[in-house]
């Protein structure tokens, strides 16, 4: 420039301090032209290194929080953050602590194959616990951890680094993990600014953490919800078969009824066909109303004092008049102490819940017996229906319980109903603050064991009797 007279334009020069450290400058020249004639350069350098760093971090951080919305992947967004991290500071050593706070453990999630790594680790004694449970940032370095080491505050766990660094991430003020990086060989490599950072960082993985995890959710949403789809397509595809069959039934019976070559025996037959045809089609669209009544949280439990040997023996008598399969066998084994002359329940309630459960035990019991035992034991009464039936394969059996679903068997015989039987009986129990047990082995037979608390009063001017003198309080052998 000297030689030329002419000056550099203006711009940013890399430059070196005599301590051989690098340095980022905005350098102007100028050459003076002396009276003597002779040139001299004149320079003004301007260290920019923190106006560049400022510029770098602002990119680094315009990064990170697009890469938030644009990756769906926990996975691609770290290895995004290392990336953009390494720019600023040291972050080979860099992983995301889950907190299971069940457990108290963690777990890890790192980008660099390198970093030792454990599958799981004890929140407690633990510099990551100490983010979490105490929910702030720790900057901490070797002879600070050692001294934690020796009063007993922490543990080590894998190889000591030089300098350690981790913020908690947040959902609402709940902290479910921690971002960790260290350092194993420079001990200034962290700082304050690097603090800060971090927990911008630590911000923006929270969010993308949590959109993660609301995503699954949706997705399972929509995988639930689909599925549900199909099983209602598939109910009301097997309700309309199910409806179709009692009432063509009747109209059929109803049409033979007046023909002149109907017999009065014939007639009577056909009057119990249709009774029983309309029985049917009555439970069917009963069912329907008090699966939407439950699912619109409609259902209440109207409870009253009843006399539940009186109860269950009618229902006894109602099955053991249902005599049209000679190969089945149907006992009745009603223990009860006086005192459950005054049970306090929901009689409607519990009718439907011992019918549905009898009937799905004679329709899948086409020889041997089933049982009706009542007892109470433990301030309970105790229901159990027994069968000798074709059993539930053990896959099938919480199954059952849900809301239009119908067990498939590889035999023939074509089982109906329309998969809310079973559905609503254990909604009706949880309703009356009781449980509902299975106990099935195929092709040997089911248990359901139904557990209702034993709430009496004696006092009540309101208790219901229902008393069937002809029925002793002992059922012997009936048959279908």
């Amino acid at each position: 420039m000297i030689n030329s007279g002419h000056s550099l334009p203006a711009g940013e020069l890399n430059l070196k301090r005599k301590d051989g450290s690098a340095v980022e400058v905005y350098s102007s020249h100028a050459v003076i032209n002396l009276p003597n004639g002779e040139r001299e350069l004149f320079c003004v350098d301007v260290d920019i290194t923190d106006i560049k760093r400022a510029q770098l971090i602002q990119k680094v951080l315009f990064n990170i929080t697009n890469a938030v919305h644009l990756k769906t992947k926990l996975e691609d967004l770290l290895h995004l953050i290392t990336f953009e991290l390494s720019k600023l500071m040291e972050c080979s050593h860099l992983y995301i602590a889950f907190y299971d706070k069940e457990k108290d453990v963690f777990t890890s999630m790192t980008e660099n194959d390198t970093v030792e790594s454990f599958p799981e680790w004890p929140a407690t004694a633990s510099l990551t616990g100490k983010v979490v449970k105490e929910k702030h940032s720790l900057l901490i370095k070797k002879d600070t951890f050692n001294e934690l080491v020796q009063k007993g505050e922490v543990k080590l766990i894998g190889e000591p680094s030089e300098v350690w660094l981790g913020v908690p991430l947040f959902a609402d003020d709940e902290v479910f993990g921690a971002v960790v990086v260290q350092s194993y060989t420079n001990p200034d490599a962290y700082d304050q600014k690097s603090v800060d950072l971090m927990e911008f960082v630590s911000r923006q993985m929270s969010l993308a953490i949590q959109r993660q995890q609301n995503l699954i959710s949706l997705i399972e949403a929509k995988k639930k919800a689909e599925e549900s789809d199909l099983l209602k397509t598939a109910f009301l595809n097997n309700l309309s078969h199910e409806i179709r069959t009692p009432l063509n039934g009747i109209v059929g019976l109803t049409s033979m009824f007046d023909e002149d070559y109907t017999s009065t025996q014939d007639r009577k037959a056909f009057s119990e066909m249709i009774a029983e045809n309309s029985r049917q089609l009555t439970a069917m669209i009963d069912d329907i109303i008090n699966a939407a009544a439950l699912e619109a949280g409609q259902e209440n439990v109207r409870l009253k004092v009843i006399d539940l040997q009186a109860v269950l023996n009618e229902i006894v008598a109602k099955y053991s008049k249902r005599n049209t399969n000679n190969q089945l066998e149907f006992e009745a084994d009603i223990t009860l102490e006086d005192e459950f002359g005054s049970f306090v329940t929901d009689k409607d309630k519990l009718v439907k819940i011992i019918d549905a459960v009898l009937d799905n035990a004679i329709k899948f019991t086409e020889e041997g017996r089933v049982i009706l035992s009542c007892y109470s034991a433990d301030k309970q009464v105790h229901l159990l229906v027994q069968d000798t039936g074709i059993g539930i394969a053990p896959e099938d059996q919480q199954r059952i319980f849900e809301r239009f679903q119908k067990v498939e068997t590889q035999q023939r015989t074509l089982y109906r109903g329309n998969g809310l039987g079973l559905a609503l009986t254990k909604a009706y129990v949880a309703l009356l603050e009781g449980e509902i047990k299975l106990n099935s082995t195929p092709d040997e037979g089911t248990t359901i064991h139904i557990i209702l608390p034993a709430k009496l009063d004696n006092k009540s001017i309101f208790k219901e009797k229902i008393m069937d003198k002809n029925l002793p309080n002992k059922q012997k052998k009936s048959k279908f």
